[in-house]
């Protein structure tokens, strides 16, 4: 070793106060350029360095205080004397010399003596003047003449020593060879001998004499007299080093220093004198480690005795008396720095207790604790854990702070927020112990856009660790917005105003994706209703009236959207009708695309579904001559038309003169609804225009959204009938907008019957025209006719009842407490007529006169009669006419009878209500169990029609009897629940004999009951299920046939989106029980309501793993949390058939099942445009199918046999076998995406090979990456490129480091014994990563894995820290290791040449003294000079 030196002290200690740091350089070690060392030595003059401003005045002779040089934490004081005196003449002080006084003038004329001079010319020596120039004195040699002097000349002769051997010039001999060629280097030879010989001749020999000041008992008062002379500055240390006073440690040494106003630096001295005496003592009694450990026990013990003794200072508990406080309280503070930064305490203990200290103090203190906390800021900022720690401190007191304090609160938030550019990775693992709520970056200036930058890349570190979830990744959060979209679309509720939807995503969602997933949930079959396509279209036209063009994003939608669905050509209709989507520009794309190839292809029957209505003759031409390009039958179309006008127009829809108008039948609806929609268009129009023409007087926006009331002086005149078929066939072709123009203009009209049909159909269209914003207007309307119409005494009940539901939906409350007072009234005035006579009384009164009806004639006499009747009589008629309708055959005669004996049933119900209402129970119950209940239905079809009898009666007695999870019913009643389903399903679906107001009537009371007794309808599926799963006989067809009708798929639809926590308690819940006899119809009936049309599916009985990857090939964002329900339901279908439990916990197996197996192959085959869906689908699930899925894709990574290997993870899976880089980094990708769709779920306790296969993955990883970095860099000299190899490993890479950050809780020391040790390794291997070229280059990962290993070294145990600290210096770890693991280096190593190598050697902090005792030694410093080769000067 050349030199040694002392360090700088660090700026942060350096203040503008009068610093307790200011002192004396410390002991300085330096060697000249011939090697020598100049050490402290006794020997050696000192220079006087400047006195130290501070409270207590120094002088000459007074040992200054140590000073901190900057780069050092240490302060090392030595001895200061003056450079012109030796050691022992500044033992024996003389007098100070006078000096005369500056206005004193001095008289001395004598002459001035002539000095001689040496000439210019001469030769100068720095020290010893000119060369060869002595002036005449008297005394040198060459004054004195001598006969050989002056014979021979002057010479030097040659030194007389016993280790000389010279006995005459050497210049004979070296002359000749220095003329030589060599000669430069001969001399160059002799040079290095003659240093040689010099150094080895002129080293230390002796071994160091360093003791440190004996300890001696001393009485009180010589103590104190000791003290007092210890804090006078007079006194020198070296009188005082001769013996210091025993029993003055610990906390006592500093109340003694405090007392006294002992200095600092002279403090520090005896300090150091105790310590050393202290640890000399142990090394005597310990012997080996044991020396070692008494050694840091007692540091630590005197560590905790410094804290405490500053924290009584600093709380005012311990304040000696006399002196003003602060004083007492600031030399304390200055005391304790002193000792931390001369590395007497133990740093980390310091450091943790004083984060402590301010975490847990009183407002009121806290000025002086962050006083101490100051000059230590970068030391804590050195590691990461500590600066955890203080920042997560400064934000809990920066939140709860109180005025006095803010300027301080104020500074340090600026100390705060510094941390953001310079230790932004420390404050990535920190706050993980606080709550969710906190994050490092709450006290972020909003205004500073460098540090919102930097926050924003804080928040996206955390979440990609793992710490914090509130930050996604952009795809991530473009899938978050899409389905918070979808769900606010599907939660709004009437009157469905979409506007404010709209405005909370449009300025967070990309406006394609919003207008392309509002498109998809208008035409979607996952949802149920035609309301959702006059929606979107009147969203589309807010989002069109913002300024934003929809033609670009409506051609991408229409380019994906699948033809065969209708509700597609409904909304392309719409959108094109109220001129958002141009079909100009439609035509021009299509030209510009090459036209259409044939009829079939998507545009072309898009094209022909267009209506053409307002349009152009140019645009019309031009539509015509396309669609002739491809083979379509244009001409049909228009001859189309014209027929089904004729047709509707012979049916007296529009006959010249009034005439009944005959309704429609099944076969016509089949035939219009099959139709196209730019036929349908056409009809609507025309037959709008129609009843416009038919209705004179009245103006309103044909395509406007808001209500234009029609005048009231004005009543429009119209047939019933001929409303009623007007409205059906806008029904049957769904042309809602048409028919609410209708409804605009007959809404008005004074006919009873009309009024009834228009508040029918406003009830059974609700909800299209709270879209289409027509009902709140209609309401205001019908309201005023009714106190019109009530006015003139012209009412029945079945429009009171009608209002009264209408009332109900458009929430109505007064208006529905007037009809509540007029049903009443009604009643009261009209008593036979309490359930409104039904109409078909009405239409069917002559067929009463029939002689073979004896039964009925009676009731009919005694209804009219209006005599009482006994409850005998009542019974007896009530049996006879349930008799004669449940022996009517199916024909002519059979419907006959049965619609003149539901006649008679209606009117026994007038008689007596509360009989009535219990006979039908009976008769409900009892026909449960027959055979033929077809005429039964027949009649209950009659009395729904007529108001007479609820859905609810028929239902509850289908449902509510006996125990609807056992399975031990009937066929019989198997048969009457599937009646009663296929009754609220299906329109009159026992081909009762009904009117056009009854067919319209019966359907009102159907969807009224679907849309209030969701509980009621599914219970009835449920029923069903279990009847058909405990009957032997082959029902499964039926069963599946009725479930996969349309209606009641829209029916479960419908409840599965709107009230699925209603579909799951009656239907899943129930059905998937362990025993449950309907649990293998569940999955059946979760793939019909997916419209999962695959045969291998449908049954239910497939493959489970087939099922997942049919499942994870049509999940979309519609489904998602259908296909969710279905996939628990295999999980638990599997587990149930392999014997295991659902729920496993601390579940030791590690084989996952085949359900979770399916998955990750679903995964992997999945197209990679799907994977976010997966991602969705499996994040979505139970945490122990999470568990089970995470398991089996970590089996596929750590598998050593399979790592790396695509080939062997595909054949795994069962799938076709691929190999090759692209392949591989494909299926690190997919694994990737399965982990981290399933590493949020909690883990159980974790295998025990997983930290040791994380490391061996890891160091395989890391050899890669080092090879093929090489072969790289080989292959770029040589003009190759082969950087897709990394890229590779980097896939796997993010997937091994994903799966650590998972078990993380892994490496806890209550999981293993052996967990630190592994925490310690993988440690190790992230930070050989880091120093790898490929990692270097790329900043990305570099930051991910520096925060992983960040986060793991917080909570690494000290033992494994040091060992791990001294691998990192072996294998020469980056810099920034240190901060990873949080490295803390006490001392100052130095390094010594020993036994022909250099070692380090350890500086002992504790016997650095500058005065040890006034025994003056040759080698008598703390450190042996011998170790270093040191020279004597």
């Amino acid at each position: 070793m050349d030199s040694f030196a002392a360090t700088p002290a660090p700026k942060h200690l350096e203040s503008s106060r009068p610093s307790p740091y200011s002192s004396t350089p410390s002991m300085a070690l330096s060697t000249a350029s011939t090697g020598s060392i100049r050490i402290n030595s006794r020997r050696k003059p000192r220079t006087f360095l400047p006195r130290v401003t501070g409270p207590t005045p120094t002088s000459s002779e007074f040992v200054q205080p140590s000073k901190v040089f900057p780069g050092s934490k240490h302060l090392t004081p030595y001895a200061v004397c003056s450079s012109d005196l030796t050691r022992r003449q500044q033992l024996q002080p003389s007098a100070p010399k006078v000096e005369p006084a500056k206005g004193a003038v001095r008289r001395d004329n004598q002459p001035k003596p002539y000095l001689l001079e040496p000439p210019p010319q001469a030769l100068k020596y720095p020290d010893a003047g000119c060369s060869d120039f002595f002036p005449w004195r008297g005394n040198h040699d060459e004054d004195k003449i001598y006969d050989v002097q002056a014979r021979n000349g002057q010479y030097d002769k040659l030194p007389v020593a016993k280790s000389n051997t010279e006995q005459a010039s050497a210049r004979a001999v070296f002359a000749p060879a220095l003329k030589q060629r060599p000669g430069l280097a001969t001399l160059s030879s002799l040079f290095l001998t003659i240093l040689e010989q010099r150094q080895n001749s002129g080293q230390m020999p002796t071994t160091s004499t360093f003791k440190p000041p004996p300890r001696i008992a001393l009485p009180d008062p010589r103590r104190e007299a000791w003290l007092r002379d210890l804090a006078s500055a007079h006194v020198p240390l070296r009188r005082l080093s001769r013996t210091i006073p025993h029993g003055l440690k610990g906390t006592v040494l500093l109340e003694h220093c405090l007392a006294k106003e002992v200095p600092v630096p002279r403090a520090v001295w005896l300090i150091r004198c105790v310590g050393a005496n202290e640890l000399r003592g142990l090394r005597r009694k310990g012997v080996g480690s044991l020396a070692v450990g008494g050694e840091a026990r007692w540091i630590r013990e005197w560590t905790v005795q410094v804290s405490q003794f500053l924290e009584k200072i600093l709380f005012g508990s311990s304040l000696p008396a006399g002196g003003p406080w602060h004083h007492h309280i600031l030399y304390t503070i200055r005391l304790v720095l002193h000792l931390y930064a001369e590395s007497l305490l133990d740093g980390p203990v310091f450091l943790d207790w004083l984060i402590s200290l301010t975490q847990d103090c009183p407002s009121e203190r806290l000025p002086l604790v962050f006083s101490a906390i100051g000059p230590l800021w970068e030391d804590i900022t050195k590691q990461s854990k500590l600066l955890n720690r203080i920042a997560r401190v400064i934000h809990l007191h920066s939140t709860s702070y109180s005025e006095p304090l803010r300027p301080l609160c104020i500074r340090y938030w600026a100390q705060y927020s510094e941390l953001f550019d310079t230790h932004r990775r420390g404050l990535i693992s920190g706050f993980t112990g606080v709550g969710a709520s906190v994050s490092p970056t709450d006290l972020v200036d909003l205004k500073d856009l460098r540090q919102l930058i930097c926050a924003d890349n804080i928040r996206s570190r955390r979440n990609a660790i793992g710490i914090d979830k509130s930050v996604l990744h952009s795809a991530d959060a473009r899938q978050s917005d899409c389905r918070n979209l979808l769900a606010s679309l599907d939660k709004t509720p009437p009157p469905y105003d979409f506007s404010p939807v709209w405005k909370q995503f449009s300025a967070t969602l990309i406006q394609d994706d919003g207008i392309h997933l509002v498109c998809q949930w208008a035409v979607t079959p996952l949802r149920s209703g035609i309301y959702r396509i006059y929606a979107a279209v009147r969203l589309l036209v807010t989002i069109s009236q913002s300024g934003v063009d929809l033609q670009e994003p409506f051609l991408v939608f229409l380019k994906q959207c699948d033809i065969r669905n209708k509700a597609l050509y409904l909304l392309v209709s719409e959108v094109t009708r109220l001129k958002i989507f141009s079909i100009a520009g439609y035509l021009r794309w299509l030209i510009a695309s090459g036209g259409l190839p044939n009829s079939d292809c998507a545009q072309a029957q898009i094209l022909s579904q267009l209506p053409t209505h307002g349009v152009s003759t140019k645009l019309q031409n031009l539509r015509r001559i396309l669609l002739r390009s491809c083979g379509h039958d244009v001409g049909g179309e228009a001859s189309l038309v014209e027929e089904l006008k004729e047709s509707l127009s012979s049916r007296g829809l529009f006959p010249p003169a009034p005439a009944a108008a005959t309704p429609l039948l099944l076969e016509d609806v089949a035939r219009l609804q099959g139709l196209s929609r730019y036929v349908q268009s056409e009809i609507g129009v025309w037959i709008r225009d129609k009843i416009r023409e038919k209705v004179q007087g009245i103006s309103f926006d044909t395509h406007g959204q808001q209500w234009e009331a029609p005048p009231t002086n004005q009543t429009p005149y119209i047939e019933p009938q001929q409303f009623m078929l007007a409205r059906d066939v806008l029904e049957a072709i769904s042309d809602l907008r048409m028919l609410a123009d209708v409804i605009k203009l007959v809404v008005t009209s004074d006919s009873c019957e009309v009024l009834k049909s228009v508040v029918q159909t406003l009830i059974n269209n609700a909800d299209a025209f709270y879209v289409l914003d027509v009902l709140p207007g209609a309401m205001d309307i019908v309201s005023e006719r009714y106190t019109i119409l009530r006015s003139r005494h012209c009412l029945d009940k079945p429009l009171i009842l009608s209002l009264s539901e209408l009332a109900t939906i458009t929430s109505r409350a007064k208006f529905l407490d007037e009809l509540t007072r007029d049903l009443g009234n009604h009643d009261r005035d009209y008593p036979r007529s309490a359930a409104a006579p039904s109409p078909v009384s009405e239409s069917m009164g002559d067929i009463f006169d029939d002689d073979g009806m004896d039964g009925n004639e009676e009731i009919e006499h005694l209804w009219v009669s209006n005599v009482p009747v006994d409850q005998h009589n009542l019974s007896r008629l009530f049996e006879t006419a349930t008799a004669s309708i449940e022996n009517a055959r199916d024909n002519d005669d059979g419907h006959t009878t049965i619609i003149s004996t539901t006649q008679g049933l209606v009117k026994l119900r007038d008689i007596n209500l509360p009989f009535f209402n219990e006979a039908i129970d009976r008769w409900v119950l009892r026909m449960r169990e027959s055979a033929n209940n077809f005429s039964f239905f027949r009649s209950i079809t009659l009395l729904l029609s007529g108001g007479t009898l609820q859905l609810e009666t028929l239902v509850s007695g289908a449902v509510g009897v006996g125990d609807s999870q056992t399975n031990n019913g009937t066929e019989n009643e198997y048969s009457f629940v599937s009646n009663v389903l296929r009754l609220i399903l299906c329109d009159n679906p026992f081909e009762a004999r009904l009117s056009t107001q009854e067919m319209y009537s019966l359907k009102t009371q159907r969807l009224m009951f679907l849309r209030s007794k969701t509980t009621s309808v599914l219970g009835l599926y449920r029923r069903l299920i279990i009847l058909c799963s405990g009957l032997d006989n082959n029902l499964e067809s039926q069963t599946t046939g009725l479930l996969s009708s349309d209606a009641s798929l829209e029916t479960l639809r419908h409840i599965a989106v709107s009230s699925a926590g209603v579909f799951m308690s009656e239907i899943v819940e129930p059905l998937s029980q362990p025993g449950s006899p309907g649990s293998r119809w569940l999955v059946t009936l979760i793939d019909l309501i997916l419209d999962d049309t695959d045969p291998a599916d449908t049954t239910g009985e497939s493959v489970h793993a087939a099922q997942v990857g049919r499942l994870l090939t049509i999940v979309n964002e519609f489904n998602l949390s259908i296909c969710k329900l279905k996939l628990q339901l295999l999980f638990g279908i599997f587990s149930r058939d392999t014997g295991e439990k659902t729920t496993r916990p601390g579940r030791t197996d590690q084989s996952p099942c085949a359900i979770a197996k399916a998955v990750v192959r679903g995964f992997v085959s999945a197209p990679q445009n799907r994977h976010h869906l997966c991602s969705d689908l499996v994040s979505l699930l139970s945490p122990d199918h999470a568990r089970d899925i995470f398991s089996a894709a970590e089996e596929l990574v750590l598998d050593p046999s399979s790592f790396l290997q695509a080939h062997y993870v595909l054949e795994k899976l069962d799938l076709p076998a691929a190999d090759g880089p692209e392949v591989s980094e494909h299926l690190a990708k997919v694994l990737l995406r399965v982990i981290e769709s399933t590493s949020s779920t909690p883990r159980n306790a974790g295998l025990h090979d997983i930290p040791t296969s994380l490391v061996d993955r890891l160091s395989t990883i890391l050899q890669l990456l080092d090879e093929n970095f090489a072969e790289q860099s080989q292959s770029s000299s040589n003009g190759s490129d082969r950087s897709d190899v990394p890229d590779e490993y980097r896939s796997w890479l993010l997937l091994l480091l994903r799966i650590l950050i998972v078990h993380r809780s892994d490496f806890s020391p209550s999981r293993s014994a052996t967990a630190a040790y592994d925490q310690a390794r993988v440690i190790f291997c992230l930070c050989c990563l880091l120093q790898t070229e490929y990692i270097r280059n790329q900043p990305d990962l570099l930051s991910y894995i520096s925060d992983i290993a960040t986060q793991l070294g917080d909570d690494l145990p000290d033992e494994h820290r040091a060992q791990l600290r001294r691998c990192t210096l072996a294998h020469k770890t980056p810099p920034g290791t240190s901060f990873l693991v949080s490295n803390w280096d006490s001392s100052d190593n130095l390094e010594v040449y020993q036994r022909g190598k250099l070692s380090d050697y350890a500086i002992k902090t504790w016997e650095r003294l500058s005065e040890p005792t006034p025994v003056i030694g040759e080698n008598d410093t703390s450190l042996s000079l011998r170790l270093f080769r040191a020279r004597r000067t």
